[in-house]
């Protein structure tokens, strides 16, 4: 590099304004950093449980629809323990202003809220005695929680001041 290349650098570089974190994007950013977190162990929790009763499947005793059920959960564990991992990646990009934070932070809570209502379908289709109406339960009280959330959270996220700050506004 000469020393021309290294001025025009280092203009283009202090012309750079940084802009100041909205106070919106601290607490979503910590809320996605919890989030993200409580997925990743709920994930590991029910892909473990799930895993572990697998060789049991076989036996002639077990309802059916554990045969589908289980392996659908094994699945739905998976996508959840993904989109955990990408909400704590996506936390680091909110909380540093990254152009990539935005795009994903409006995609996964909507891949989120269709997981949801994969596992409430799943769980309602289970046979009565297997005690999992509970989880249909609690998992329409979450599911109505997080499409509040979702509503709540790209309508912010999509004001100018903030898509300033992440990078993507129109200019």
């Amino acid at each position: 590099m000469n020393i021309e290349t290294v001025s025009l650098y280092r203009s283009d570089l202090m012309n750079e304004v940084k802009l100041k974190r909205p106070g919106g994007i601290t607490a979503i950013a910590i809320l996605w950093l919890i989030g993200g977190v409580v997925n990743v162990y709920a994930s590991f929790q029910t892909i473990s449980q799930d895993v572990a009763v697998l060789p049991y499947l076989s036996d002639s005793a077990v309802h059916p629809w554990f045969s589908f059920g289980v392996p659908a959960e094994i699945i739905l564990g998976i996508l959840n323990l993904f989109l955990g991992l990408l909400q704590i990646v996506t936390v680091f990009g909110l909380w540093t202003g990254r152009r990539y934070s935005y795009r994903l932070a409006l995609i996964v809570p909507i891949i989120l809220v269709i997981g949801n209502v994969c596992s409430i379908a799943l769980y309602a289709s289970a046979p009565a005695e297997s005690g999992l109406g509970f989880n249909v339960g609690v998992s329409v009280v979450g599911l109505t929680v997080s499409i509040m959330w979702v509503a709540i959270y790209c309508r912010y996220i999509s004001k100018p001041h903030v898509k300033a700050f992440l990078g993507v506004a129109e200019t």
